[in-house]
């Protein structure tokens, strides 16, 4: 009986530990983009033209300053140098150059 045991055991063993010989392990680094948060300096909503670098436009939307740190979209925006471009009704209310980092949120204040 005690062999029996004994030989069950080793089974198990095999089995369980004959699983284990190889670990693979899955990397995954993070995104290589940054996001664009658009905030109102006068706590109002409101949508905006967006342009980046001369080629991607979209229209995003103006959170109110007070919801700022709650909710907002973020638009997903790759990484490096990027002229941000941003108009509302043909006004220009944004022209500049920023650097966004990898997973860096952009909060750009809107007059």
């Amino acid at each position: 009986m005690k062999i029996l045991s004994f030989i069950i055991g080793i089974i198990i063993s095999a089995l369980t530990f004959s699983g284990c010989g190889s670990l693979a392990t899955q990397s995954q680094g993070l995104s290589d983009q940054g996001y664009l948060l658009f905030v109102s300096s006068s706590n109002k909503a409101y949508q905006v033209d967006v342009t980046i670098d001369d080629q991607i436009q979209f229209k995003g939307d103006v959170i109110k300053s007070n919801k700022s740190d709650r909710k907002g979209n973020t638009y997903a925006i790759g990484t490096g140098k990027k002229h941000i471009v941003i108009k509302r009704n043909g006004e220009v209310l944004y022209d500049r150059t920023v650097l966004i980092s990898t997973q860096e949120t952009k909060k750009i204040i809107l007059r």
